[in-house]
């Protein structure tokens, strides 16, 4: 077994709802490659609370969440015995609300394909850390994120159940476009405007609800219903509490007007985090040679973005 020296001060937001972000380094040579010539990636998506997509595995077919929210790859223990992976490497990780950070394994999936594609062996792109019970969502194996795609175009098409890769921009009409960049992570991040606040934002297909906000956003909040108790959201380091309030206002997302029209759920976390189900409809382009993202959403007076219960 290869170890590395763990690494210092890493955030990450772990599972149930949510985000991986992870940095590591292994006793293994960097890799380097081109996905210049990589031929398009275009299959069906799966948008069943976070969206999906086919993949095989060693000649075996998986399901892969893909998670605009997450640094790298996670996959559940249970594929890495099935498929007896070598352990490469460890980081730590750890997650925004403050707990300790905690050392875990890495793989590779090298092995990985999409559309008869294996994953561009870039960097770090085929490192993925190892989950344990109960830090994956149910349901979910394998995850992948942006930076498994480097120098490429992304575009999650929630509107045509459509996951495609291509290595040059697409351009296309769009009624409505709400625009930002990604962080140094290759993480979509953007500022909601919403009863004179103005806050950090996540855009997380990861997430599979519509927008979960952060900090203490709620004491300015005017509520149609009053708070009450949420389902807690488990992260790699804790247990964190949730409260659940009816919104109905107006909001700016990137300066684009937004209408909030649902149930919402607020945490101690230090961001917002926009989910799967607020971009029903939309086109999710991500672009990471330009380190940018762009919403492309229907022709209406704005995008109206809640859960009814």
């Amino acid at each position: 077994m290869n170890r590395c020296a763990p690494i210092p001060a890493i955030v990450a937001l772990c599972l149930a709802v949510s985000s991986s972000h992870i940095q590591a380094r292994t006793d293994g040579h960097e890799t380097h490659g081109s996905v210049s010539q990589a031929s398009p990636i275009d299959i069906e998506m799966n948008i069943d609370a976070r969206p999906s997509i086919a993949g095989k595995f060693g000649g075996v077919d998986v399901q892969v969440t893909y998670d605009t929210g997450s640094q790298g790859g996670m996959i559940d223990r249970r594929l890495v015995e099935k498929f007896q992976l070598e352990i490469i490497g460890e980081a730590l990780v750890g997650s925004p609300a403050g707990g300790e950070p905690k050392p875990i394994q890495l793989v590779s999936i090298s092995g990985l394909e999409i559309a008869g594609q294996p994953i561009p062996a870039v960097g770090r792109g085929t490192d993925a850390i190892v989950a344990e019970e109960g830090m994956m969502p149910p349901g979910v194996e394998l995850i992948i994120g942006n930076n498994q795609f480097p120098d490429r175009q992304i575009t999650l098409d929630f509107a045509k159940r459509r996951f495609v890769v291509t290595a040059a921009p697409e351009t296309e009409s769009a009624d409505v476009a709400i625009e930002g960049r990604l962080d140094v992570r290759g993480l979509p991040v953007a500022e909601l405007e919403l009863s004179g606040q103005t806050l950090p934002v996540h855009i997380d297909t990861g997430n599979p609800g519509g927008i979960d906000f952060g900090g203490d956003v709620h004491k300015q909040i005017k509520f149609e219903s009053e708070l009450r108790a949420g389902k807690e959201i488990r992260l790699v380091d804790k247990v964190m509490s949730t409260e659940v309030g009816y919104l109905n206002s107006d909001a700016t997302l990137q300066g684009r007007a937004i209408r909030l029209q649902g149930n919402f759920r607020f945490t101690s976390l230090p961001f917002a985090n926009v989910g799967a189900s607020a971009m029903a409809g939309t086109r999710l382009v991500i672009d990471m040679k330009r380190r940018s993202w762009q919403l492309q959403t229907p022709a209406e007076p704005w995008l109206v973005i809640g859960k009814a219960s």
